[in-house]
């Protein structure tokens, strides 16, 4: 019979392919619903004459679909790599590799992309007054934190 040994990396190339399923799904339903919004906002702006001519709804933010489609990309890179190795072929191995600058281009996009989003995320959370916690330590820590030190220092001077 077969030796479990040998069908190892089967079973993790079976269990990779499972996980970029799993966490591909929702990119690619949003994509989905992204643009099938779009066609039938065509359709329902050509039944109604009167209906504006830009008639797609705000419901989805442009950094969401560019993450989505960053990461669809990455994930049919990743599937390419996957394939040449399956396939017993050395592309994808060397750094010089197109694939694999291809791969590390779409990993650094979607990298950039996650962080203009976190940037863009705290902009709007300061602007609306509502200021994190991560924010609270930068600009001084929170309150107890700020009297914890404050105190310290009092003591020390103390001391002197």
């Amino acid at each position: 019979m077969s030796d479990e040994s040998a069908l190892a990396p089967l079973r993790k190339t079976s269990e990779s392919l499972q996980q970029i399923k799993q966490s591909l799904t929702p990119f690619l339903n949003l994509l989905d619903k992204y643009h099938n919004q779009e066609q039938d906002s065509k359709a329902k702006a050509k039944a109604n004459a009167n209906a504006n001519a830009n008639a797609k709804t705000n419901e989805f933010d442009k950094q969401q679909i560019v993450e989505a489609e960053s990461a669809v990309a990455l994930a049919m890179g990743t599937l390419r790599y996957m394939a040449h190795r399956l396939k017993g072929e050395e592309r994808g191995k060397k750094n010089n590799d197109p694939l694999r600058m291809e791969l590390d281009r779409m990993r650094k996009t979607l990298v950039q992309v996650k962080a203009l989003a976190k940037k863009t995320e705290e902009k709007e959370s300061i602007g609306g007054k509502d200021i994190s916690a991560s924010k609270r330590k930068v600009a001084g820590g929170d309150s107890n934190t700020a009297t914890a030190k404050g105190g310290a220092r009092k003591e020390k001077r103390r001391k002197k």
